[in-house]
Formats: C-alpha cells, structure tokens, sequence
C-alpha cells in the first residue's frame, strides 16, 4: 500500500485569513445582528456566553438565560455593557437576564412571559442549555427519570420556542 501523500500547505489568501482571524478573534466582522433580538439559553459561562458576547458585538439585543449561576450572567451582561460603552452605544440596557429550569416546561413559559413582556419580538433563539446531575456513587435512579429530564432540556425549549413564537412553529 502506497503511503498517504503529505497535505498541501495552505494557499496565501487562505493562511492571511486564517492568521488574520487568529488575530482579532473577538472583533466584529459586520453589524450583522444590528436591531434583531436574541435569546441564548446556557448564557452564563462556555459555548453559551460566547455567543452572546459576539451576538451582542454584532449589534444584538442579547437575552442571557441561566439556570442557577445568576453570577456568570450578570458578568456576561456586565461585559456586554462595556463593550457597548467603549462603541458610545447608549439608550436603554440592550441586555435581559432571565432565570428558568429548562428542564420544567412550566419555568419556560414563564420566561419567554417575561421575554416577551420586555421585548417586542425574538428573532434568534439559540437552545444551548444542557443538564449535569451531580449524584453520590452508591445512588441509583431509574432510567425513565434520568433520561426524561435530558429530553426535557434538550426538547422542552424548542418546543417552548415554536409555542409562543409563530414563526419558528412554521419553520419546526
């Protein structure tokens, strides 16, 4: 058998881009979510508070969803304002923190109450919450409950979505 041939090194546009990214990686390449309105559940820490610094970067109006780290979003919102403050971008705060268990379909109805109560419309909604159990050793659970409630967090919010959202029941 033939050995596998070595990768071609990268083109010149190709790598200036790459190093290009690699330089400003928190910088805005566009307005593209200027006026829109987002929510990101999971937006206390990780995948989720990336998001929604760089939604915001982009020109969002960033909704943080948490489930018990009320900190993390405050400081996500906190980072959120500065960075607005340092553009000049004033008016009112173009963030909203909002609690909920997303593995309870009656707390997800009650934030996006509170979403929509606030906000006139949702344009992006990004269901990046997920569910850790921390359980002693020698407990035991069944099955059924333990995978009823990661279905919960994973579904629940987009079924929550489409129900109070029109648009996105047509699209789902």
């Amino acid at each position: 058998m033939a050995a596998a041939a070595p990768a071609a090194a990268p083109t010149a546009p190709a790598a200036a881009a790459a190093a290009s990214i690699a330089r400003t990686p928190l910088g805005p390449s566009a307005a593209r979510f200027e006026g829109k309105y987002a929510l990101i559940t999971g937006a206390s820490k990780g995948i989720g508070k990336a998001i929604a610094l760089r939604l915001a970067q982009e020109g969002a109006h960033v909704a943080l969803h948490y489930g018990r780290d009320k900190a993390g979003a405050e400081d996500c919102a906190a980072q959120i304002a500065a960075y607005n403050a340092a553009r000049g971008i004033s008016g009112p705060p173009r963030t909203l923190l909002l609690q909920a268990d997303t593995g309870s379909e009656e707390e997800l109805m009650r934030m996006f109450g509170e979403y929509f109560a606030a906000w006139p419309r949702l344009d992006v909604c990004i269901p990046n919450a997920g569910t850790q159990t921390g359980e002693d050793s020698h407990t035991v659970r069944p099955l059924a409950t333990i995978y009823t409630r990661y279905v919960l967090v994973s579904a629940v919010s987009c079924f929550c979505s489409r129900t109070t959202h029109p648009l996105l029941y047509v699209l789902w």
